[in-house]
């Protein structure tokens, strides 16, 4: 056989959607979350399935399913997950590469409208509006985030108002491949923020405001474990790279400081732990404060239900 004809024959096998799924110790949720990926109305796809060294059940669950579309890849050692997601963006053969949380669900015409959707808008990145699976209270409880997403992608909508979340993210390949935007390794929770505040410096993104992906709040969410941290490190040092770079106004940037000052003494008052309210006054003003002083005056367990819910990424 020619170069040529195994050329056009490996093009002709080439799936249309590359989808990933970074995975550690997922044993809990993945085969719903796989199901629902595999019984996409566009059938088209491959499903990479990236293991981080897991050492639950997670691998042997995956094993048992027949379908020739998944591949499973894993690193070597113990790596942080925007590492996982670069080094999974490089196992994939699709023209467009979507992700999905290892706890996350879809429902079945999500890829069949982004794609649709593209094709009208010639946009490089997609997502559309998600409901909350909330099971912290140990009943299933539907709810939604945005009762209507913006139609019109800027900076501040990213930073301020983050209505993109990455399991309903659709990609260009050649985001990755002809525009170098890969996710920064050295973050560890803002990173899917990061990357899409670098995608629109080459593609705005399109929106599709239907209810198409599910996000699973529980109480495992890597984002509630790590509060704390997401607003002493990573949002400070974030905010001090987009001023140095310029790349982000800072009107935002200013926006975003009280937007993580105010999440951060909430934290600290579901904490029980004590506040200079001097400093407090100076971070976020009388009206903030005042707010926090009926947060303290709230009953304990009231006042955690109610920080752990709002604090989600």
């Amino acid at each position: 056989m020619s170069s040529s004809s195994v050329f056009k024959k490996a093009e002709k096998n080439r799936p249309k959607v590359s989808v990933i799924i970074n995975v550690y110790n997922g044993e809990k949720y993945i085969d719903e979350t796989v199901d629902s990926i595999l019984r996409q109305s566009y059938q088209n796809l491959e499903l990479i399935i990236f293991d981080n060294c897991s050492t639950d059940g997670t691998m042997d669950i995956l094993k048992r399913i027949d379908d020739d579309r998944l591949q499973f890849h894993s690193s070597a050692s113990l790596v942080p997950l925007y590492s996982a997601r670069n080094m999974a963006v490089e196992k994939t053969r699709g023209e467009f590469i979507a992700f999905c949380d290892a706890d996350d669900l879809w429902f079945p015409t999500k890829l069949e409208e982004q794609l649709a959707e593209l094709e009208k808008t010639k946009d490089m990145v997609i997502c559309t509006n998600f409901l909350l699976l909330n099971e912290r209270g140990g009943d299933k409880e539907y709810s939604w985030v945005y009762d209507k997403l913006p139609e019109q992608s800027n900076h501040n909508l990213i930073i301020n108002k983050p209505y993109i979340h990455m399991s309903s993210l659709l990609v260009d390949t050649r985001i990755f491949t002809e525009y170098g935007v890969y996710f920064n390794p050295e973050l560890t929770i803002l990173g899917d923020m990061d990357f899409f505040v670098r995608c629109i410096e080459f593609s705005d993104i399109s929106v599709i405001d239907n209810f198409l992906t599910i996000y699973r709040f529980h109480n495992e969410n890597t984002g509630l474990l790590r509060f704390k941290e997401l607003y002493t490190t990573e949002g400070s040092t974030l905010v001090a790279q987009y001023r140095n770079s310029k790349s982000v106004s800072e009107s935002v940037l200013l926006k975003f400081e009280k937007r993580m000052n105010w999440a951060h003494y909430r934290q600290k008052v579901a904490d029980g732990e004590s506040i200079v309210f001097s400093r407090a006054i100076k971070l976020l003003g009388v009206l903030k404060v005042l707010k926090i002083f009926v947060l303290i005056l709230l009953p304990n367990p009231l006042i955690r239900k109610i920080s752990m819910f709002r604090n989600k990424i």
